[in-house]
């Protein structure tokens, strides 16, 4: 080729100065971006510890709760025991003067049967018929007192 068909190139290169343009432009738009990445940043840094503080709280409500919560059941518990307590004495006392009251009965049939016994010896003589219906008496005597003292046996085994 010669050199009037030659194609030349401008100067200043158009290419450069686009080129040198276009990576300006990068640099600033990269500059932009980086603050948009560090707003956001901040920003859900914050809404995170916000989250942080909000669950803290909560757990801090149910700690206090929780804490109220086993307080109050301590002291239904103590105040059920003190119930129990005072009930089982009361049952107690009540049981001791059913038992007093049976020695009472006791007693009484045993004073019943040694007159029996007396007056069965002393009537032996003049009428068999009559002692026979003593003796029978003082079988029935017999039986209900060991019936007591079973029931007695039986209670005075099983408390403790």
């Amino acid at each position: 080729m010669d050199d009037d068909n030659r194609i030349t190139t401008p100067r200043p290169d158009p290419t450069l100065l686009t080129t040198a343009q276009l990576l300006r432009e990068i640099d600033g738009l990269r500059s932009v971006v980086r603050g948009w990445v560090d707003n956001l940043q901040v920003l859900l840094e914050t809404q995170l510890i916000g989250s942080v503080k909000t669950i803290s709280t909560r757990l801090d409500g149910n700690d206090t709760a929780l804490v109220a919560a086993l307080q109050a059941q301590k002291e239904a518990a103590a105040k059920q025991t003190e119930n129990f307590t005072a009930i089982l004495d009361e049952s107690k006392r009540g049981t001791t003067k059913q038992i007093d009251a049976l020695n009472e009965k006791i007693d009484d049939i045993k004073d019943r049967m040694t007159r029996f016994e007396g007056i069965a010896g002393g009537r032996q003589g003049f009428r068999t018929e009559g002692h026979e219906t003593q003796r029978n008496t003082l079988a029935g005597v017999a039986i209900v007192v060991a019936i007591i003292m079973g029931f007695l046996g039986f209670l005075f085994g099983h408390q403790k």
